[in-house]
């Protein structure tokens, strides 16, 4: 059974917004920076809207990259769909 970390990893490195293709051969640690300020949102039952703000932020901040809104909140949506299916009751 894959830990929360991994499950987690997984969805961002199969978005890769920097194009690393960390599956590929790239960096597997690319977006480990973003696994523990995303589990803290979850915990918080953060809602969209809070978790594509955070996104956003990181992107242009931390990673230079501007979102692509539509990309952006796709991936939103897969990951509140994962940790809802999962980790919510």
């Amino acid at each position: 059974m894959k830990s929360q970390k991994q499950e987690l990893i997984r969805l961002l490195n199969t978005w890769d917004f920097i194009g690393v293709l960390p599956f590929k051969g790239g960096p597997k640690d690319e977006y480990d920076c973003l696994i523990a300020p995303i589990f803290s949102l979850m915990r918080k039952r953060a809602d969209s809207d809070k978790l594509t703000s955070f996104l956003s932020k990181e992107l242009k901040d931390h990673f230079g990259i501007d979102s692509r809104p539509h990309e952006l909140n796709q991936n939103v949506k897969k990951i509140l769909q994962w940790w809802n299916s999962k980790y919510t009751k």
